[in-house]
């Protein structure tokens, strides 16, 4: 994966964690974007193994 790709994700994430924490958005909506943002994390980990 590239350099590009990953500050894709980088921005995804952070992105995603103002939502959480800055919108009035529901429970089940924050936990879509929680589980969201720790897939990302996680695709962010397995890119740094193998790169």
């Amino acid at each position: 994966m590239s350099y590009d790709e990953k500050l894709l994700f980088q921005r995804e994430i952070a992105i995603l964690e103002r939502l959480y924490s800055d919108s009035p958005i529901s429970e089940c909506q924050k936990t879509m974007v929680n589980n969201q943002i720790e897939l990302y994390k996680r695709a962010l980990e397995e890119i740094s193994k193998t790169t």
